[in-house]
């Protein structure tokens, strides 16, 4: 199980694989990574959610404004491996709207 955020980067891909727990524990944590990134150039991002049971509205901002910064730079935020109860705050959210999500991580980096 992972116990904190991790990072892999695949060419132009950036993969995160998060743990079950997104919560404010972790959230600026999240966020500091994604600034990273965009200091980095790296606006292309895969969200690895396997492990994910819980995040909060803290970290649902931080994962919409990542994404209207990566857009706006000809990147996107995809998930993979998103499991139901995560894919339900997205309805509900209305994020699966602006959201798209895989049945695996390498799904997701071939759309890019």
């Amino acid at each position: 199980m992972v116990e904190m955020i991790q990072r892999d980067d695949r060419n132009e891909v950036t993969i995160i694989t998060v743990p079950a727990r997104l919560d404010a524990v972790l959230s600026e944590s999240l966020n500091q990574l994604f600034g990273d990134l965009m200091a980095e150039g790296r606006c292309k991002v895969v969200v690895d959610c396997r492990h994910l049971e819980f995040l909060n509205s803290i970290v649902i901002g931080i994962l919409v404004s990542f994404h209207q910064k990566a857009t706006k730079k000809g990147g996107n935020l995809k998930f993979a491996n998103v499991p139901l109860p995560v894919e339900d705050v997205f309805r509900l959210t209305k994020l699966d709207q602006v959201f798209k999500w895989y049945p695996s991580v390498d799904d997701a980096v071939a759309d890019f």
